[in-house]
């Protein structure tokens, strides 16, 4: 599907319009690319978790702001994966990232537990 980039994008619009929201996820890895966020109308990126891993240093810092702002510069809401600690979340809030998550906030669990809370 990706070698077809007119169809893809057509696709992605015509799903946007029936007002479903495209997330690209590990963003930063893989093939959730710089390029791709160019080419496709996404409207939420989730920065991969290793990138955040790789934030323990200033140069891993400054990777992980740039990464952020290349989601906002592409105009979709950006989600930080991953937060463990409270260290981690500290930074991501310096970040400019919109949404987070992660086992320092809750654990997967069933959806009728999380109701109750």
């Amino acid at each position: 599907m990706l070698s077809d980039k007119l169809y893809l994008n057509q696709v992605m619009t015509d799903i946007q319009a029936q007002g479903i929201t495209i997330a690209m996820d590990d963003f930063g890895s893989g093939y959730a690319s710089f390029p791709h966020l160019l080419k496709y109308p996404f409207d939420k990126v989730k920065i991969d978790r290793s990138l955040l891993l790789d934030a323990s240093s200033r140069k891993g810092e400054e990777v992980y702001r740039l990464v952020a702002q290349l989601g906002q510069i592409a105009h979709c809401k950006i989600v930080a994966e991953g937060i463990e600690t409270q260290e981690q979340f500290d930074f991501i809030k310096t970040c400019g990232v919109d949404l987070v998550q992660g086992y320092y906030f809750a654990k997967p669990m069933p959806l009728e537990r999380l109701s109750r809370s």
